[in-house]
C-alpha cells in the first residue's frame, strides 16, 4: 500500500499500530497548527494565508481520520460503514479507543490480507 492510499484510500486493512500512531500524530499536529494560526490571526488580524492553511487542514484531517478508521474496521472484520460513527462526538472517542486496543484478524478476511508485521 503506497503512502497516499494508506492515508486517504478506503481499500485494505490497517493494524493497531498503523492506526494509532498516525492518528495521534495527525491530531497533535493539527492542534498545534490551529493554535498557532489562531494566535497569528488574533495578533495580525487574520492573514489570509494562515486562514487558508487552516481551511485546508479542516478539510483534509477529517477525511484522513475517516479513511484510516474505515480500514481499521476492515482489519477487525467489520464493515467500514461504521466509520460514520466518528461524526458522533462521544461515540467517536470510544470507538477510536476500542479500535486502538482491539486486535485485528490474524488471517485474511473479506477485506484482504492482514498488514505485514
Amino acid at each position: 500500500m503506497d503512502l497516499l492510499q494508506f492515508f486517504v484510500g478506503l481499500e485494505g486493512r490497517v493494524g493497531r499500530i498503523g492506526y494509532a500512531i498516525p492518528l495521534a500524530l495527525i491530531v497533535f499536529t493539527s492542534t498545534v497548527i490551529v493554535a498557532t494560526a489562531t494566535v497569528v490571526a488574533l495578533r495580525d488580524g487574520g492573514p489570509l494565508p494562515v486562514m487558508a492553511a487552516v481551511g485546508v487542514l479542516v478539510l483534509i484531517v477529517p477525511w484522513v481520520a475517516f479513511a484510516m478508521t474505515w480500514k481499521r474496521l476492515h482489519d477487525v472484520g467489520v464493515s467500514g460503514i461504521y466509520a460514520f460513527m466518528l461524526f458522533v462526538p462521544v461515540v467517536a472517542l470510544l470507538m477510536v479507543a476500542v479500535l486502538c486496543l482491539l486486535p485485528g484478524d490474524a488471517e485474511p478476511n473479506q477485506f484482504g490480507e492482514p498488514e505485514p508485521v
